[in-house]
């Protein structure tokens, strides 16, 4: 199978990270539409003059966090995005011990 840029089925981790996105209050209705369509966002708290608060998660072979949060950045009428956050555990099995590549 081959690797795409946009895809890391090697990652066998769980990461979040909470980002902060502006937009002129005009635009705030298309991009919350917008925003809702990226795999991975949940808007988590946004405010009609034009900021949003939102979460990117990725798991294995999800996209990359770096291309959803470009995905983000390059929405039209968003003027900025900034990160307020970032986690990143390993994903465990029941056992509490990290899966294998042939339990995957």
């Amino acid at each position: 199978m081959r690797k795409t840029e946009n895809h890391a089925p090697e990652i066998n981790a769980y990461t979040v990270c909470g980002l902060v996105v502006l937009t002129r209050p005009e635009n705030y209705r298309q991009v919350l539409d917008l925003l809702l369509k990226v795999e991975g966002v949940d808007v988590h708290n946004s405010t009609d003059t034009g900021r949003f608060a939102i979460t990117l998660e990725e798991f294995p072979d999800s996209p990359l966090m770096t291309h959803q949060i470009e995905q983000v950045r390059c929405l039209p009428g968003v003027i900025d995005v900034s990160l307020a956050y970032t986690h990143t555990e390993p994903l465990t099995n029941i056992e509490g011990q990290e899966p294998s590549v042939a339990s995957q």
